[in-house]
């Protein structure tokens, strides 16, 4: 398995999986939008691959391809699970996303039963650095997408770069999702690299330009919209003596404030009340079946998690030396320049007297 990769010919961002496991972000000052930056890493690329699941993401980034004039085929699954669609919801949106923007849309079938019970997503784990089984779902079907459409790059809905805002630390720290650049975006890399495809999950991070200019995108939303999305770690207390940083189930919900991040870019997509994959339906399932509430952990994501114990997210929770007892954290480096777009931020957000965006969150 590779343990280092950056993204991008010159890459915005650069990821260690080795037991250093650190992420390095490259940044460099420009007046451009994300859309020209994007326009300069697609200029030579004219047809363009789309992973659509109809969700925010994913449609923003066939706005990206639309506004930029490229010749777009658009690919989405159906999951089922012994004759029930798991994802029904996302393949409509996805039929709807393509019919409104009048972009071919073919849709292939995955028998998750028979993927799960024939346990196809170990293929797809410690190779890819890859301990989820959702994911590796998602593995499968870029294969699928290789050996049935002879795809040579796809353009995936990737995760946004958010700044987030603690208001109640003192310190006024930057804070990153870190986790997100070694257990998500790691694996599809991976896969691709070894399988020869252009991978363009995450186009935010493939140039120092898309850096500065996705984190700046940050501070003309807050400017616009007066929201911002909080670290929710707020003291709780548990006894008279004791206070404790909870997982309060007003978490960070970062939808609202990413909806708006896109909007600021481009306009018109379709908003939803929530983002689910399909794999909430079979988790019920499966529940309702057994009387378990974990049982798809129990079956699926706990097996994986045995066999890749070198992934950066496994090596952390099985040696909490790495980083302290009890504690779970990464290695981010930040140049200057993102230190004092943040600054811009937090700025902001006292000026405008801007609100959380924080949403009551099920795990469910």
């Amino acid at each position: 398995m590779e343990t280092y990769l950056e993204l991008g010919n010159t890459p915005g961002i650069q990821i260690d999986l080795s037991e250093a496991f650190y992420v390095k972000f490259l940044a460099k000052e420009t007046n451009k939008s994300v859309l020209s930056c994007t326009n300069d890493l697609l200029k030579d690329i004219s047809k363009v691959n789309i992973s659509l699941s109809g969700g925010l993401d994913s449609q923003f980034s066939l706005a990206l391809a639309k506004e930029l004039k490229k010749d777009i085929t658009a690919y989405t699954y159906r999951s089922i699970w012994n004759g029930t669609i798991c994802n029904a919801e996302d393949v409509y949106m996805a039929q709807h996303v393509s019919d409104i923007n009048n972009i071919p849309l073919k849709i292939i079938d995955i028998d998750l039963s028979n993927f799960f019970t024939r346990n196809l997503h170990f293929n797809y784990g410690k190779q890819y650095a890859n301990f989820s089984p959702q994911l590796a779902v998602h593995l499968h079907w870029l294969d699928i997408l290789k050996s049935d459409y002879g795809i040579d790059n796809i353009l995936m809905g990737g995760d946004p770069p958010l700044f987030k805002y603690d208001s109640e630390n003192k310190e006024h720290k930057m804070r990153m999702s870190d986790n997100f650049y070694h257990d998500i975006l790691s694996p599809y890399y991976l896969f691709c690299n070894k399988n020869n495809i252009t991978c363009l999950r995450d186009i935010y991070y493939h140039s120092p330009e898309l850096v500065y200019a996705g984190f700046k995108n940050n501070i003309d939303v807050v400017k616009k919209e007066k929201i911002y999305i909080e670290n929710d770690g707020r003291n709780v207390k548990i006894d008279d003596n004791k206070l404790y940083r909870s997982r309060s189930p007003y978490r960070t919900d970062n939808y609202l404030f990413k909806y708006a991040w896109y909007n600021n870019i481009i306009e018109g997509l379709i908003p939803q009340k929530s983002e689910t994959t399909g794999f909430e339906s079979l988790k019920k399932i499966l529940a309702s079946e057994s009387g378990v509430y974990n049982q798809f952990d129990m079956l699926y994501r706990f097996p994986m998690h045995d066999r890749a114990p070198k992934t950066v997210g496994m090596m952390l929770k099985n040696r909490k030396s790495i980083v302290g007892k009890g504690k779970r954290g990464r290695n981010i480096i930040m140049p200057d320049i993102l230190y004092n777009l943040y600054k811009d931020y937090k700025k902001e957000i006292i000026k405008t007297e801007a609100n959380p965006v924080n949403r009551y969150k099920f795990d469910f």
